[in-house]
């Protein structure tokens, strides 16, 4: 006799899904890793559209590579607790379908790049090849000021694990969305965990996990302490949560030291600010001689790799010359007057202030 609603998922690793009616709920003890929801009808549905149920498959991002082995997975109907007009709202405001990020895309950051690669992506990639090395942390918090690149490193391990990536940002969460922010909390990890592997990127999470946190929040920050603390222990969950904040002091140590690993993202060195800038400038046929590239990067200390960018741009909107608008070449002169313009937002007392909490809480790399 079939058990309604259930349905043996196959996954080779051609990419093609299959599911056939499970006959007896034995098979969940011996052959299905995971449950997974679907909230779409089996019957009738084209193969391609089985493959990523939660999103059309034209906007997924690539599967990562797997030996030529095959995935059984035991897969029930949508919950009731589901609702679907906040499915929606996750798959098309918080499922991220950005290009692929690379190492190599990212200036700077050397060793906590090193780091992440050799303790998170490699393990989780490689699990046969790490079994004496304990489980891969599963729960990063990045930190630093605004502006130096914490999301586009995320989007890269996201990258880098072949996964989905569903980027929520806490600030949103508790205004825009602030009625159903807990509703929409648990659709995310409720997707996630339909589309393993999968990253859940929370931007300004110190606004769930403030140390004095207000009635309306300490619902939402214990629902998220509890998310961290099962993906932290579950042998199960193929899923990676990633906090950035711009305000580690502003969450409680109970909070923070939920993430297994804490990372200083500081604003980027000469060799990275360099790159930036060199990037940035070969975009608006500047070329500066080395003295001037030089002395460019000496008075950028302290800017971040996105306030670079902005010096850059503003210095390209003095070049427009002449009655007939005729675009010039960015000079080192149309620089030095954007810096009137765009200045470092992190004094060197913040500055400080971040080195002293990775020194009390950062992980060595």
């Amino acid at each position: 006799m079939m058990l309604p609603g259930w349905f043996l998922e196959l996954i080779p690793v051609s990419g093609l899904t299959l599911r056939c009616p499970v006959p007896h709920r034995s098979v969940e003890d011996a052959l299905v890793t995971r449950a997974c929801p679907v909230p779409e009808p089996v019957a009738g549905a084209a193969p391609r559209r089985l493959l990523h149920h939660l999103v059309p498959s034209s906007q997924t991002r690539p599967l990562p590579q797997h030996p030529p082995t095959l995935q059984l997975r035991l897969v029930e109907e949508q919950p009731k607790n589901i609702d679907p007009l906040v499915l929606d709202l996750v798959n098309t405001k918080i499922v991220e379908r950005g290009p692929p990020v690379q190492w190599t895309d990212i200036a700077g950051q050397v060793s906590v790049k090193a780091t992440i690669e050799e303790e998170l992506v490699w393990p989780i990639l490689r699990p046969g090849a790490y079994t004496g090395a304990g489980r891969p942390p599963r729960t990063i918090l990045l930190f630093g000021p605004r502006g130096t690149g914490k999301t586009l490193l995320s989007r890269c391990i996201s990258t880098q694990l072949g996964s989905t990536l569903l980027k929520l940002s806490g600030t949103t969460l508790l205004s825009t969305w602030k009625a159903e922010a807990e509703k929409i909390l648990q659709t995310v990890f409720f997707v996630a965990s339909c589309r393993q592997p999968a990253v859940v990127l929370i931007t300004e999470a110190e606004s769930m996990l403030l140390a004095r946190a207000g009635e309306d929040v300490s619902s939402l920050k214990s629902q998220l302490l509890s998310y961290l603390d099962n993906i932290s222990t579950s042998s199960e969950q193929n899923v990676v949560i990633i906090g950035t904040t711009s305000r580690p002091g502003s969450m409680d140590e109970a909070s923070h030291r939920r993430f297994a690993k804490r990372f200083y993202i500081s604003p980027p060195d000469s060799i990275a600010r360099r790159q930036i800038l060199h990037h940035a400038l070969a975009q608006q046929s500047c070329c500066l001689s080395e003295r001037e590239m030089s002395s460019l990067v000496q008075h950028t200390e302290s800017f971040t790799g996105s306030e670079l960018v902005q010096l850059c741009q503003h210095a390209g909107a003095t070049t427009l010359h002449g009655l007939q608008g005729q675009l010039q070449p960015t000079s080192y002169q149309d620089l030095e007057k954007a810096f009137c313009k765009v200045r470092p937002a992190a004094s060197q007392k913040e500055l400080d202030l971040f080195l002293e909490w990775d020194k009390l809480y950062g992980t060595r790399h």
